[in-house]
């Protein structure tokens, strides 16, 4: 079993690594991939905009790993770190099964949402689907002042004061990063994350 694991692994891994890595061999990478073949169907099974998905949804899920809250990560070892998914995307539904099949770590609570409410300072993570792109304003009025960490899909997200977002270069998935929001809320970023991002900030 673990061996069929193993071989799993590193066929989606190569998969992964030819249409969607940078190029750096740094361990958030390697992550990445290894979540998302070892808890969903090898990427090889599934067409292209499923196997975006699943690189974005371990990305995501990775960033809690990355990303550091204060004086720690997200409060006491065994407290959950809250992910709320707003609006409709295949994102949140992987999300959802990286959460249901953790076997170690800090616990993820993964919430879907449709609207943009006045509960979102709850949450640790919040990613906004491009469905919900006309909530934006609503979203960054709300979460002004608070620590939550946004991450999208949006185009010209980061531009717009987005903290972290996904962006589609040559085929692959690739993430900007704007440090200057994210150092505001009072986050801080790991340098391996940092390494792999195009740093952007809100008047590029």
């Amino acid at each position: 079993m673990i061996e069929r694991f193993m071989r799993m692994s590193r066929n989606c891994q190569s998969r992964l690594w030819s249409r969607h890595v940078p190029g750096r061999r740094l361990q958030l990478l390697l992550l990445a991939a290894v979540w998302a073949c070892w808890t969903l169907p090898c990427a090889g099974q599934t067409n292209g905009g499923d196997l975006e998905a699943r690189v974005k949804a371990a990305y995501i899920y990775n960033f809690t790993k990355f990303v550091y809250w204060g004086e720690g990560m997200s409060g006491a070892p065994s407290s959950p770190i809250t992910i709320f998914v707003l609006g409709s995307d295949a994102v949140g539904d992987l999300l959802e099964k990286f959460a249901r099949t953790q076997t170690s770590g800090q616990p993820i609570l993964v919430k879907k949402i449709s609207t943009a409410s006045d509960h979102l300072s709850s949450c640790r993570l919040l990613f906004v689907s491009r469905s919900a792109e006309k909530q934006l304003p609503e979203i960054f009025r709300q979460l002004r002042g608070t620590d939550v960490l946004t991450v999208s899909d949006i185009s010209g997200f980061t531009r717009q004061g987005g903290m972290i977002g996904f962006v589609i270069e040559d085929a692959r998935v690739k993430i900007q990063i704007n440090l200057q929001a994210a150092t505001t809320a009072g986050l801080k970023i790991s340098a391996k994350l940092l390494e792999i991002a195009r740093i952007v900030s809100s008047e590029d």
